[in-house]
């Protein structure tokens, strides 16, 4: 009690400050009811970017944006480190998963288009994130999702979303005039949110929830496991391109803040198996 006492201001200021960096991360409250998060990049993108635009490296990882592979330690500071050390550890977590800041994506805005191709093809996914949104902007529809599949092989959850985009916006398109399409479209979205959920993406499982409310759908436990086995499919596909590319395995490590707010309802069918995960790491998280 007396150690407690002596130190209570200052573990006060700690859970403030964390709680701080949290909130930045979700946005606002009401949109973010299960909180996110995954990405890694080829070791050798960053003599590549030096090679291709002559800039020397920078104070992240030895690298102006690309970093090599996990962070050691990344998704478990030690109880002792200091309010700055945790923070940068969870800008690192987040970095590496395809979460970039304005001033990230700033530093390669100027790069051509050829040069952001080469980079991408090397492993860059900082210059593949700017590459897609080059093309989303330019209307390139194939090359944006090739794009995207190329990102997600790097480990991006950005990415991953993005692919599940044009299949929710083809089920919109179809509500209300053709429903069996509009069903088959929300159940590819539901695909690609499992996959990213696979991948420790806890923002899918929010999305994915909303919009089998949105939509209506009742999934059986037969549809269910095909959901699931074609989101396994996808999963093991991108991770073997990952292989064939040098790269290991996906780290799908837990983020270093996790947040389930109270009151959330656990899902009874999709989803209801990373409810369970994704809210027992954050109450180790809070322990």
């Amino acid at each position: 009690m007396g150690w407690l006492k002596r130190n209570g201001k200052l573990l006060l200021v700690l859970a403030v400050i964390a709680g701080m960096v949290a909130l930045q991360w979700l946005g606002r409250r009401g949109d973010n009811r299960i909180a996110p998060p995954g990405p890694d990049s080829l070791a050798s993108a960053s003599e590549q970017r030096r090679a291709l635009t002559g800039e020397g490296d920078s104070e992240r990882s030895g690298d102006g944006g690309v970093l090599a592979g996990p962070v050691p330690g990344a998704a478990s500071p030690a109880p002792g480190d200091d309010v700055e050390a945790k923070q940068r550890v969870f800008r690192e977590w987040m970095f590496q998963r395809g979460f970039y800041s304005s001033a990230d994506l700033q530093g390669y805005a100027t790069y051509d288009l050829a040069t952001l191709q080469q980079l991408a093809a090397g492993g860059d996914l900082l210059a593949n994130t700017v590459l897609y949104s080059r093309y989303v902007k330019d209307g390139q529809v194939d090359r944006a999702h090739e794009t995207a599949y190329n990102g997600a092989v790097l480990g991006s959850l950005q990415n991953l979303r993005h692919l599940a985009g044009p299949h929710l916006d083809r089920a919109r398109e179809f509500r209300g005039t053709n429903g069996p399409a509009a069903e088959r479209e929300v159940l590819d979205v539901l695909t690609w949110y499992q996959v990213a959920m696979m991948r420790g993406d806890q923002r899918a499982l929010r999305d994915g929830l909303r919009v089998i409310e949105e939509y209506g759908l009742e999934l059986d436990d037969g549809e269910l496991r095909v959901l699931e086995g074609r989101a396994a499919a996808i999963y093991a596909g991108l991770e073997n391109a990952r292989l064939e590319r040098g790269l290991g395995p996906f780290d799908n490590s837990a983020p270093p803040v996790q947040f389930v707010e109270p009151g959330d309802e656990p899902p009874s069918g999709w989803g209801s198996g990373y409810y369970r995960r994704f809210t027992s790491g954050a109450a180790d998280n809070a322990e």
